[in-house]
């Protein structure tokens, strides 16, 4: 169990890593998704020597989830806080520099499909760590 929550917590680090970089704001050019991209790894790659009872792909997916679903939310709450966004709901602040939130069809969308979306990917995540062997299940079959 300790083992688990430890897992659990290296794999959000990425996320705690990003929210204390953008706690300004997003100054900076999009190679944080670079940065971002090589945390999630480093960390997954850590869980798996710590953890083996999950493998790298395990470990990545719900990292991945894990940061995909919270950052969004938990960022813009942070930025309402500190004052740096003011005239939106920390559900629907969508970035003027984010890769993501450049794209049209992502900005088009209402923000509870986002967030559906976005739900979607994190519960994959969890699925894929904690159910791994349950999708070989018909395998053969």
């Amino acid at each position: 169990m300790i083992l688990e929550l430890l897992s659990v917590f290296i794999l959000t680090l990425p996320l705690l890593v990003e929210l204390w970089d953008d706690r300004h704001g997003d100054v900076h050019p999009n190679h944080d998704i670079i940065w971002r991209g090589t945390l999630m790894a480093i960390c997954a790659g850590l869980v798996r020597l710590i953890n083996p009872s999950h493998n790298y792909f395990q470990a990545l997916s719900l990292s991945f989830g894990i940061f995909t679903f919270f950052f969004p939310y938990l960022v813009n709450i942070k930025l309402l806080r500190k004052k740096v966004i003011q005239d939106k709901k920390w559900w629907n602040h969508l970035s003027a520099t984010a890769i993501p939130d450049k794209w049209e069809w992502w900005s088009g969308t209402p923000w509870f499909g986002r967030m559906f979306f976005l739900a979607v990917i994190l519960a994959a995540g969890i699925k894929i760590y904690v159910c791994w062997p349950c999708l070989f299940i018909y395998q053969g079959q």
